[in-house]
């Protein structure tokens, strides 16, 4: 991970100040054997087999890796995923501001989004699409569907969740 800062580090001073986006993802490296600390969990390809989840954040126009780590295979994504976040922001060069955090589904809880809130950070981060979602999905009117092309729409709406202590505005997308 030095080396990784160093290298941010160089190409911030050449760059000079910018903000930035960050992409979070997670992925699965499956093992053959028994590597250390390699656990089985969710992998719906290769049930029952051990991996390691690998968390990995990245600028994102520039794809400059910012911070990498490697967890046990029964972690699931939201595991670690604060402790992870603040490890990344700390790697971001001195003159780099966080505009805001790209995330997947894995990554969708409230606990996420009130921490991102509570730090002024905005999030895009893509919805599992639990029934109550759906419901809301299915709730908004047909003249507030707008095109964007290829046969995909966008609708906005701001929704409180079954468990969820406030609203979120919510962007959907149907194809």
């Amino acid at each position: 991970k030095e080396v990784m800062n160093f290298f941010l580090a160089k190409k911030s001073e050449l760059d000079g100040p910018r903000e930035v986006w960050i992409s979070v993802d997670d992925t699965v490296s499956v093992l053959h054997g028994e590597q250390q600390k390699g656990s089985s969990g969710y992998n719906p390809k290769r049930k029952g087999a051990n991996f390691y989840k690998i968390k990995v954040a990245f600028i994102q126009d520039s794809d400059e890796l910012v911070n990498i780590n490697l967890y046990p295979g029964k972690v699931h994504s939201n595991g670690q995923f604060i402790d992870f976040l603040k490890e990344t922001i700390d790697n971001l060069p001195q003159n780099t501001v966080l505009k805001g955090i790209l995330a997947d589904k894995g990554f969708f809880s409230e606990d996420n989004f009130e921490w991102l809130e509570s730090n002024q950070i905005k999030y895009l981060i893509k919805g599992k699409m639990y029934s109550s979602l759906k419901r809301q999905a299915l709730s908004i009117p047909e003249d507030n569907w707008h095109s964007v092309g290829n046969g995909y729409y966008i609708a906005e709406k701001r929704c409180h969740l079954d468990s969820w202590k406030h609203d979120r505005r919510f962007i959907f997308i149907r194809y």
